[in-house]
């Protein structure tokens, strides 16, 4: 239902498919969540929550109950990387990607320890 309610909530389409990992963010005026730029705090019980949206429409940003089991990252640059991210976890459940910002990402690689550990299935 997580999955669902920020599709809801944020007006995004509901899309199965992603275009292939970017150089960089790319501004997508499809409606589509592949782009945009979060702010996300992972929970000890290794899930991640949406707590600030960095770009476009802030009225959309409430993002505090949203929360998301993530199932895959890659790096983008030395401030972004994507997730991959699932609400419920059910199976066969698409998952969706997500581009993170973590403002130290590039003087630390403690975001990437805190995440990897949670990426195990």
């Amino acid at each position: 239902w997580l999955y669902a309610r920020i599709s809801e909530s944020s007006g995004l389409e509901n899309e199965s498919l992603q275009p292939p990992l970017p150089d960089g963010p790319q501004q997508n005026s499809s409606g589509s969540a592949y782009g945009q730029i979060y702010k996300a705090k992972l929970m000890s019980d290794g899930r991640m929550k949406l707590e600030e949206y960095l770009a476009g429409n802030l009225e959309q940003a409430d993002f505090s109950k949203n929360c998301f089991r993530i199932v895959g990252i890659e790096r983008v640059d030395s401030q972004q990387f994507t997730l991959n991210i699932v609400g419920s976890g059910d199976p066969g459940e698409l998952q969706r990607q997500l581009l993170c910002y973590h403002p130290y990402a590039d003087k630390t690689n403690k975001w990437i320890e805190q995440i990897q550990p949670i990426v195990q299935d």
